[in-house]
């Protein structure tokens, strides 16, 4: 498996984690600016690694879930969209023949699902607390 930048794993996994505090209304103490920030930084993974597709599109999915798809430029899910491969996946890597990979269809699929039906249109992902 290729290895990734632990900083574009770990802050995209950062921003999946804020989607669902967000969603079920946790209070979490960060400094000023921190979200908008880390939004930024998202928006910046499709030039980081252009021969990679799983992180690429993995932080374009998690923007357009957490209702920030304008900061997606449109020419990149157009070519999420041209990349698809005969049998309906992704590769990893553009340049390297082979079997589409199961994560990165899972978030090309995530990605083009909430390009077409944007995320405020569903339930949050994980179910608000329960209180008596």
């Amino acid at each position: 498996m290729r290895q990734y930048s632990r900083g574009d794993y770990l802050l995209t996994h950062a921003l999946l984690a804020s989607i669902w505090w967000q969603d079920n209304g946790c209070q979490v103490p960060l400094p000023e600016g921190f979200i908008e920030a880390m939004y930024q930084r998202e928006r910046q993974a499709d030039r980081r690694r252009p021969d990679d597709r799983r992180p690429r599109a993995e932080a374009a999915a998690f923007l357009y879930l957490a209702g920030q798809g304008e900061l997606v430029e449109e020419s990149f899910v157009e070519r999420v969209i041209s990349q698809q491969g005969d049998d309906g996946g992704w590769l990893t890597v553009s340049n390297v023949p082979g079997e589409s990979d199961w994560h990165t269809t899972v978030v090309g699929l995530l990605l083009l699902l909430h390009v077409g039906c944007p995320a405020d249109s569903y339930r949050p992902m994980l179910a608000p607390p329960i209180t008596k």
